[in-house]
């Protein structure tokens, strides 16, 4: 319902988008009880982002404007102030983290990753962490530190500096339980990031692994998906392929229109396994086939409700 309520808001003229948002058409992303708007930065949009009142109004769900924040970009001091006497949201400062992503409007730098490495750090440094053997200490950063990064990398390219920071404080922790550098490593640690197969322990995937190793299964998903609608496209790294999709996306056809349902589909379905596998939801790991042939499923179930994707989701299917 809150979906369409959005929907009706984007037809009305006097509605601005955000400039980022508007070749999409994006007014909102939801993750669980979570809630992101996106408007044009006036009172008129604004107010009329209000349509969530009419969503509490008919489930009884109200929104909490203590936990609200609005964050603005190119917005002059007095209509600031008006749209924040208009929600009655406090004003919020970027970046802030979302899903546990920090979002700004511009790429992140080094300044701003801190907070990964604190978070890596108070990891490494717990008292319990002290009392680990070698073996212990190995499976501590395959199964805490790596997916911290890789968490992140799924959306965010992280600077080498940074890689090679993890990479230190990980490196130090291993072979002596500490995370500052007291002595040479015994074994290459090039040597000891090889996977098993090739006489390693693969602790921790090297700068050319990091990125590769956690975009490898969703590369395969993706590709798979687009072999399904006839696209022929070789998946490249996030920063590449979302200039690829949007312009993709930009384009006239039915077989465009279906990319961008598919887009969604496969971003949320690749997360939802990644999470459920992480938390132990999955007793066994599913192919990449078989999380793209649910996707398409998906796909197929959306499209077929739009009448003029229907007969192009029936020659899909055949």
């Amino acid at each position: 319902m809150k979906s369409v309520l959005f929907v009706k808001m984007q037809k009305d003229p006097a509605f601005n988008h955000h400039a980022k948002c508007e070749k999409m058409g994006i007014t909102h992303l939801t993750f669980a009880d979570d809630v992101l708007m996106f408007c044009g930065g006036d009172v008129t949009s604004v107010d009329m982002m209000k349509v969530l009142h009419t969503f509490a109004d008919t489930t009884e769900m109200v929104v909490n404007p203590r936990k609200c924040k609005v964050f603005f970009g190119g917005v002059d001091i007095e209509t600031r102030n008006k749209i924040k006497e208009l929600t009655t949201y406090e004003e919020g400062l970027l970046p802030f983290r979302y899903i546990g992503v920090p979002l700004i409007t511009r790429k992140l730098n080094i300044k701003h990753y801190p907070p990964l490495i604190d978070k890596i750090l108070a990891k490494v440094k717990h008292w319990s962490s002290r009392l680990l053997s070698m073996a212990g200490r190995m499976q501590l950063v395959q199964n805490t530190v790596i997916i911290i990064a890789q968490f992140l990398m799924q959306c965010l390219p992280i600077p080498k500096y940074v890689i090679k920071r993890i990479d230190s404080i990980c490196r130090s922790f291993v072979w002596i339980g500490k995370v500052t550098v007291s002595k040479k490593s015994p074994i290459a640690w090039e040597s000891v990031c090889k996977p098993k197969s090739l006489g390693g322990a693969y602790p921790l995937p090297k700068e050319e692994t990091l990125d590769g190793g956690c975009n490898t299964f969703s590369k395969a998903v993706w590709k798979h998906v687009l072999q399904w609608l006839g696209i022929t496209h070789e998946p490249q790294p996030w920063s590449i392929e979302i200039g690829w999709i949007m312009h993709m996306i930009a384009k006239k056809g039915w077989r465009y229109k279906i990319l961008k349902i598919a887009v969604a589909e496969t971003i949320y379905d690749v997360w939802q396994y990644r999470n459920e596998v992480i938390f132990g939801k999955y007793t066994h790991r599913n192919t990449s086939i078989d999380i793209g042939e649910r996707i398409i499923e998906k796909v197929m179930y959306r499209g077929w409700y739009s009448p003029n994707l229907r007969k192009h989701i029936a020659t899909l299917m055949l």
